[in-house]
C-alpha cells in the first residue's frame, strides 16, 4: 500500500465523547490528515472493504454489531486489507486481551487512561506517531 500525506484516519469508536477527545487532541498534535468516523465494527469493516483511500485504523475493541477484535481478525485475514496499519485504543488493560490483539495482527495496542489529561496525552502521542508514519 502506498502511503502519502493524504492517509485517512478511520476512527472506529462508539463513544461520542471519546471521538471528540481523540479528534481534538490529534489536531493539537498537528495531525492534519482527514478523519472518517464509524460507531460500530461492521461499519468499519464495510468502509475498509470498499476501495477507500489509504487508511490507518484507530480501533476501539468494545464496539457494537461487530467487536473490534473480530474486525481486526477479518481485515488481517483479507488480502485486500491485511496491510492496513491498526492501532487498537481500548479501555481494557486485560493482558490476555492485549495479547490477542497482537496475535491477530495489530501494530500497536494502547490502553485509554481514565483521566482526561492522561487520555489527552496518549492521543497526542498517537498523533506524533501517525505523523511519523506519514
Amino acid at each position: 500500500m502506498n502511503y502519502d500525506s493524504k492517509v485517512t484516519i478511520l476512527l472506529a469508536e462508539d463513544s461520542e465523547g471519546h471521538k471528540i477527545l481523540i479528534e481534538k487532541n490529534l489536531r493539537r498534535a498537528h495531525y492534519e490528515n482527514p478523519f472518517v468516523h464509524v460507531d460500530n465494527g461492521q461499519a468499519a469493516l464495510d468502509y475498509l472493504l470498499n476501495d477507500h483511500p489509504p487508511v490507518i485504523l484507530l480501533l476501539d475493541l468494545n464496539l457494537p454489531v461487530l467487536n473490534g477484535l473480530e474486525v481486526l481478525k477479518r481485515i488481517k485475514a483479507n488480502d485486500k486489507t491485511k496491510d492496513i496499519p491498526v492501532i487498537v485504543f481500548t479501555s481494557s488493560s486485560d493482558q490476555e486481551e492485549i495479547k490477542k490483539c497482537y496475535d491477530s495482527g495489530c501494530n500497536s495496542c494502547l490502553t485509554k487512561p481514565v483521566d482526561y489529561h492522561g487520555f489527552a496525552s496518549v492521543v497526542r502521542q498517537i498523533g506524533c506517531l501517525l505523523a511519523t508514519i506519514n
